[in-house]
């Protein structure tokens, strides 16, 4: 089996999923702001803000995960041969 194209298959694979976790982290913090305006309005017309807190607090929990995920993949690349 030839390692070389073993090695550049496997880095291409990296930076695929390199894209995809900062695509999602990106967009998780998209959805945060965008809801994190929305708690804001819904407490300036005095409305019940509970579930838009709960959807944020899950929301930014995940969003840590996929900070966790794009970190260590960013550093598995740096790590690599």
């Amino acid at each position: 089996m030839d390692t070389s194209k073993d090695s550049f298959e496997h880095a291409r694979r990296l930076e695929t999923q390199i894209r995809k976790a900062r695509h999602h982290f990106e967009f998780g913090r998209t959805v945060i702001e965008h809801y994190k305006r929305q708690l804001e309005k819904y407490r300036a017309e005095s409305r019940d803000t509970t579930t838009i807190e709960h959807f944020i607090g899950a929301f930014e929990r995940s969003q840590k995960v996929f900070e966790r995920d794009l970190t260590e993949l960013t550093r598995r690349r740096e790590s690599a041969p």
